[in-house]
């Protein structure tokens, strides 16, 4: 008798795990991860505010223009600049993410099954957020017209990470890209004295 209540119990409580892993967990994972991304988000933008202010970067550090004898304009990029900014920004992402990794977020059981009148209902169910590897950061330019002799010149960063969120009956991993304006300025050339307007077919 002893036995066979042992096998029910054991029996049951497989039941219930498996049953939250395929019916539960990923619902509430789901829920959850947009919390997650905020909370990176928040720490990508403190990060990236830290390493500008800290190391004092302005904008004729990272852009330089210059014209030449007919009025075109030169613009170069110090790209050592740049890739100090990138590699110290990654480490500061990575370490405050480091520093998070006690942090959960939670959702009561019942917003998890989907049903309105229960989604405030039950015990909570709590992830852990935390970065799976390290944080990729790059960056890119772009050329564009802003009009008769101006060009738009910009410079951003992108901030490529994964982050985890661990539960011990479910583990799910986000993958995030975020942009962000390192340098947005307008080019002014030597305007012409006039412009002709092609004939259209």
């Amino acid at each position: 008798m002893v036995f066979l209540l042992s096998a029910v119990t054991i029996l049951a409580a497989v039941g219930f795990v498996t049953a939250a892993e395929k019916y539960i967990m990923p619902p509430a994972a789901e829920i959850c991860a947009a919390e997650a991304k905020e909370r990176a988000n928040t720490i990508i933008n403190s990060s990236a505010e830290q390493v500008l202010a800290d190391n004092g970067i302005r904008l004729a550090d990272i852009i330089n223009v210059s014209q030449s004898t007919d009025g075109t304009a030169i613009i170069s990029t110090d790209t050592a600049a740049v890739n100090m900014i990138c590699t110290k920004l990654s480490q500061s992402i990575t370490q405050k993410m480091l520093e998070t990794e006690n942090i959960k977020v939670e959702i009561p059981l019942g917003a998890a099954s989907g049903i309105g009148v229960l989604a405030n209902t039950g015990p909570d169910i709590a992830f852990e957020i935390r970065q799976a590897g390290g944080t990729d950061v790059d960056y890119d330019t772009q050329f564009s017209s802003a009009g008769i002799n101006q060009t738009n010149y910009k410079i951003w960063l992108t901030v490529n990470m994964t982050v985890s969120l661990v539960n011990p009956l479910y583990n799910r991993q986000i993958s995030m890209t975020r942009k962000i304006m390192l340098a947005d300025v307008i080019i002014k050339g030597e305007v012409p004295s006039g412009f002709m307007t092609l004939p259209q077919s």
